[in-house]
């Protein structure tokens, strides 16, 4: 018996094909590795194994030649193992890796990443007293980089594998342990194996999937059987597609200043990430309060955070408390919005250089007049920058009135100078009709 489960079409318009023999090779099944032309007449024909049965279930071309992948009872720690045959463009044998335990392990799916190493999927039994989906990493050479289990009390299998867009991982088979009966399972991870998401799809009866593609909206289409769905009782082609995760979030909203001056400036720090699977372009839009202060347009790659600086110009703001917000519009297809907005920080516009209340050092919230206490917290702040921390709910960043040479105005540069002490002195003598010079 002779058996074909993997084809490919060549780079020079051939094709090949991977699966078992009995026919040739040297023990009761082996790997067979069958290159033909365009038309599918044969042009080579290699076998790999041992005494034992050796079944090759997926092939792929790659750069210098092929990688092959299957399961070998000849070779290996247990009954059956993992064996991965790196072969040269003629189908010679230039490496192989057996990866297993004492007992069997079945490779169905091999990929080369994009780091030339290669992902395998299958199922491991070494693991657990049931199986369990196996995924192993490797390099470039087929020495293991990590591997990873995926399962619950009952038997899990993976057939296919694919590496998304994002450096993660796709995986497509079955699960008993998380199903009323047998269910498609669809694992997503990270470049490292760890999962992002799972989702089960089935009815009462049994359900497998056997291949999946990630499409181009960054969605998944997956191909397998069903004996749940369809017109007969045995089992039905089912075919089922995955839209696109598409999903962003604010994260932080941070003011860098929690007292600013009427007039003054405000620069606020709001983080975005992309949880999504595709790059997405939107408007996010700040508030003070409920009144708009401004919208600015972004795009984000996929899986990204960007931390973007918004700035605020207090000018024609009373003074008052203000809470400062951030809302990212939904982008097509996002159906989670709930972490699109975020509450995160507020602000305090005042008189300028008034930074706290009466009674300081124990802090209260400015109090409309420049006075000694405004000083006693500017001096504490000038000090924080060496080091010597100011009394509780002080933000030095509140006493950062001014940029280099005042006068004039300028931004404030991040520090606390005699510029920022001139400044403050004229915003005390303000109070009483002296004009400052901004």
């Amino acid at each position: 018996m002779d058996d074909a489960y993997s084809v490919q079409q060549t780079i020079d318009g051939g094709y090949i094909a991977a699966g078992s023999t009995n026919s040739f090779g040297s023990g009761y099944k082996d790997f067979w590795l069958v290159k033909t032309d365009p038309n599918g007449e044969m042009q080579w024909n290699k076998t790999y194994g041992g005494i034992y049965d050796d079944i090759a279930y997926s092939v792929q071309q790659i750069a210098d030649g092929y990688i092959v992948c299957g399961y070998t009872g000849s070779f290996g720690a247990g009954y059956e193992d993992f064996w991965l045959v790196k072969t040269d463009s003629n189908g010679n044998a230039v490496w192989n890796k057996t990866y297993g335990g004492e007992n069997s392990d079945y490779a169905y799916f091999v990929q080369q990443t994009s780091d030339n190493g290669y992902i395998l999927a299958g199922s491991t039994y070494s693991s657990s007293t049931e199986f369990d989906i196996w995924l192993v990493k490797t390099d470039s050479s087929g020495n293991m980089q990590w591997n990873k289990t995926y399962g619950g009390s009952l038997d899990e299998e993976a057939y296919t594998v694919r590496q998304t867009s994002d450096g993660g991982y796709i995986i497509t088979g079955f699960t008993d342990s998380f199903s009323d009966n047998r269910d498609i399972w669809i694992i997503k991870t990270d470049s490292s194996g760890n999962v992002e998401w799972s989702q089960t799809y089935g009815g009462t009866r049994e359900d497998e999937a056997y291949a999946v593609q990630q499409t181009s909206d960054g969605g998944y289409i997956i191909a397998g059987t069903t004996y749940s769905f369809g017109p007969s009782w045995d089992p039905n082609f089912w075919l089922i597609r995955l839209a696109g995760l598409h999903d962003i979030g604010v994260q932080n909203v941070v003011p860098h200043k929690t007292v600013v001056g009427k007039g003054y400036s405000v620069f606020i720090n709001i983080t975005f990430k992309n949880w999504g699977e595709s790059e997405e372009t939107f408007d996010f839009t700040v508030y003070a309060n409920t009144t708009n202060i401004g919208t600015q347009h972004l795009t984000l790659a996929e899986g990204n955070s960007i931390t973007v600086t918004f700035t605020w110009n207090t000018s024609g703001f009373a003074k008052g408390n203000y809470t400062i917000s951030a809302y990212a519009e939904p982008v097509m297809g996002e159906t989670d919005t709930e972490d699109n907005r975020k509450e995160d920080g507020w602000v305090v516009v005042a008189v300028p250089g008034d930074f706290v209340g009466q009674g300081y050092p124990i802090y209260a919230p400015p109090d409309g007049k420049v006075d000694f206490n405004d000083q006693m917290c500017f001096v504490d702040a000038f000090f924080a920058k060496y080091g010597i921390p100011p009394p509780p709910g002080v933000n030095p960043a509140n006493c950062d009135l001014t940029g280099q040479g005042y006068p004039p105005l300028s931004a404030p540069d991040g520090t606390i100078t005699l510029d920022d002490q001139m400044c403050f002195v004229d915003a005390f003598f303000a109070q009483y009709g002296i004009t400052p010079p901004w």
